[in-house]
């Protein structure tokens, strides 16, 4: 998983980030069990504030057999969120707090970006301006036992 944003939002409380398997920025290895919204793993330093890290890689594999990774990212009204996605599973999909589903893709748009554009490029890609606050989540349903990079 690759996923980029310009952001700058409020991280979640630490000891619920804790609780929930919260990682910081950077490279992020898939924890399991992250295969719901309720169970996603959340994802924090993620952003343009300051000790943010506006790009950030995920690993991981998504099983045949109903197997879907899912994870949280706090954000903010008005903060961008791209996401590019290789590998299997071959959709990617943006929800809501709320769990409302708000785009999926199964295809390389950004050739409708500006070549300034800071969203990523490159394999299943979404974005999303946020219109409400907190946890959206990024979530790859299954389509083969294929490793995934974010």
């Amino acid at each position: 998983w690759n996923a980029k944003a310009d952001y700058e939002g409020r991280k979640r409380a630490a000891a619920q980030a804790a609780a929930r398997g919260e990682t910081d920025g950077g490279s992020v290895a898939e924890i399991e069990p992250n295969d719901s919204l309720a169970t996603a793993q959340v994802i924090s330093g993620f952003g343009t504030g300051a000790g943010d890290d506006a790009s950030i890689d995920v690993t991981g594999t998504v099983d045949a057999g109903g197997d879907i990774d899912c994870f949280e990212i706090d954000l903010e009204i008005g903060d961008t969120l791209g996401v590019a996605q290789s590998g299997s599973p071959g959709l990617v999909e943006i929800f809501e707090p709320g769990g409302e589903l708000n785009m999926g893709s199964t295809r390389d748009a950004s050739f409708l970006y500006p070549a300034s554009s800071p969203l990523p490029g490159g394999g299943n890609v979404a974005d999303h301006v946020t219109y409400v606050d907190g946890g959206h989540f990024v979530c790859a349903p299954a389509r083969g036992p294929t490793p995934c990079s974010w």
